[in-house]
């Protein structure tokens, strides 16, 4: 992680629609949480982005 960099979250539909964005700023413990409870259930991409470092994981609500 980048300390330096601000940092923020988004939520993406299957279509690649933003469904939530957090900005989280900078990350000082590497913990943050993303409110899904009022997401219908289905499958969603997470999408991590640190500066030049981004990571993407899928999420499957039931």
């Amino acid at each position: 992680m980048d300390a330096s960099s601000s940092s923020y979250m988004q939520l993406t539909n299957i279509y690649g629609v933003p469904v939530k964005t957090a900005l989280i700023g900078n990350v000082d413990n590497g913990t943050q949480t993303l409110d899904v409870s009022s997401l219908v259930p289905g499958t969603y991409f997470l999408i991590f982005n640190n500066g030049a470092i981004v990571f993407r994981e899928e999420i499957i609500k039931q």
